[in-house]
């Protein structure tokens, strides 16, 4: 793994610059919401080497942060949302608010992972803030505090944090507050099929609500666990709850999974979609890219050769 893949690419004295990885739903099961309308979830989840890079620099003066997509982003689109309502910044005054306390920095985001694809982007954003703050300002908190803020942001903020003490795979439960890291296995490659388009969460939640009908069980901890307990190879038995409501919200997300499916490789949806993966079943380096460019030509999306981490 190259140095630029681990969660502390560099240190100065002043400045941390973070590894922001993206993460895999490899199996994802969904319960009925909850009186608060919250979805209790199964799911094994790994971070994977392809991600965004955070830079921290502590400074005088209160800055604006500036965040924008990198040169190399496979598929950049415009920053359309205000720059205080994302969550990396969200992350950095939930921090200030629980020290009471300002933390005067310079926060520059260079994203990679597109937004609306369940890759768990803005979350490894606001996880890397938590744990660089920390780091950076020597505050001593411990993973507990942290956790407890990672909550308050969004479930899958909780998984990031954590795998950025322990980068392996987890089991998440609960509303994706209970973590149960599992044992590290070697890196097994992934093709990331990334369409031009997004699929909003809420929307496909409702639509999950809807295609759910009378299968109120639908959540399966234990199946999740087994399932996590086997190899992680091409022929993985993985299976995602929220697939086809996503494809419901976007019918677009089915063209591009059967495409895939016809030219011989098993499609998988990460989250709440748009995002893709195959698992390909020859992990030769030559084979490799020849899958991505093969996958690339059929979908007509990005395809990004990576590997999970653990």
């Amino acid at each position: 793994m190259s140095p630029a893949k681990h969660p502390l690419v560099e240190a100065a004295p002043d400045t941390l610059r973070l590894f922001c990885p993206a993460k895999l739903n490899l199996a994802l099961s969904v319960g009925p919401p909850q009186p608060d309308g919250l979805h209790p979830i199964a799911s094994w989840m790994v971070p994977i080497d392809f991600g965004d890079t955070l830079t921290l620099r502590r400074c005088r003066a209160p800055t604006k942060p500036c965040i924008a997509y990198a040169e190399d982003a496979p598929r950049p689109s415009k920053i359309d949302w205000p720059t205080e309502h994302d969550l990396a910044v969200r992350a950095w005054h939930a921090l200030e608010a629980h020290l009471g306390q300002p933390l005067h920095v310079e926060l520059s985001l260079d994203k990679r992972v597109p937004t609306g694809a369940g890759l768990g982007g803005g979350s490894a954003d606001a996880a890397a803030v938590l744990d660089g703050l920390n780091r950076l300002f020597e505050l001593s908190l411990s993973e507990q505090e942290l956790l407890a803020l990672a909550a308050t942001l969004g479930a899958d903020v909780v998984f990031q944090l954590g795998a950025r003490r322990q980068p392996t795979g987890a089991v998440v439960s609960g509303i994706g507050e209970t973590l149960e890291p599992l044992p590290p296995r070697p890196p097994c490659p992934v093709c990331v099929v990334l369409p031009a388009f997004g699929c909003p969460t809420g929307d496909v939640y409702r639509a999950f609500d809807r295609s759910a009908g009378h299968q109120p069980d639908r959540l399966d901890l234990k199946a999740v666990r087994d399932l996590a307990a086997q190899p992680l190879d091409s022929a993985a038995p993985l299976w995602n709850n929220l697939a086809q409501p996503a494809m419901m919200v976007r019918p677009e997300l089915k063209r591009i999974r059967d495409m895939i499916a016809v030219s011989g490789h098993t499609p998988h949806v990460t989250g709440s979609g748009s995002a893709l993966f195959v698992i390909p079943a020859d992990p030769a380096p030559h084979a490799l890219e020849r899958t991505r460019k093969q996958l690339a030509t059929t979908t007509g999306c990005p395809v990004v050769l990576t590997t999970t981490a653990g």
